[in-house]
């Protein structure tokens, strides 16, 4: 009876364990990434950072432990973004076509990929916002608009 109860829970105890594939992922910079950082794919969590070293070559080996259950292609791209105006950094995956999956083991360059994240897209936007008002026909406007303006405030007051 000791015999099976020991079995039971032994089966137990390793149907419960969390198996996570862990891949490597190369960088030139971990932009103020750190352990525990979340893997999402599509705003779902799909792993954590568990540990960053770096390497004789000064880049720096990324350790990430993913969820077994979810299949992601080789091909698949790995970048750092930010996820909230905090400045916190997490990892995003794209998902590539390959019909193989990353296996435990794999080691990946992290990939520079457009920005999606909170703080690089208002950054741009922006940009563009500051580069429309520097235009020389929206300056001329502005300036007209200030003298009409001084112009009546100058009238009221006489």
């Amino acid at each position: 009876m000791k015999y099976y109860s020991i079995v039971a829970i032994l089966i137990f105890l390793m149907s419960c364990t969390n198996k996570r594939t862990e891949i490597i992922l190369n960088a030139e910079n971990v932009d103020g990434l750190t352990t525990e950082a979340n893997i999402t794919l599509n705003g779902f969590e799909i792993g954590k950072v568990e540990d960053l070293n770096l390497t004789s070559e000064g880049t720096i080996d990324i350790k990430c432990k993913l969820k077994s259950d979810i299949k992601i292609p080789v091909d698949s791209k790995f970048a750092i973004e930010s996820i909230n105006l905090l400045g916190s950094k997490g990892i995003f995956v794209k998902l590539g076509e390959s019909s193989e999956n990353l296996k435990n083991g794999d080691n990946i360059k992290l990939s520079k990929i457009e920005p999606t994240n909170l703080e690089d897209s208002l950054a741009i936007k922006v940009g563009d916002f500051l580069k429309s008002l520097t235009s020389k026909q929206k300056q001329d406007s502005i300036l007209i608009e200030l003298r009409r303006l001084n112009d009546n405030l100058e009238k009221q007051h006489k």
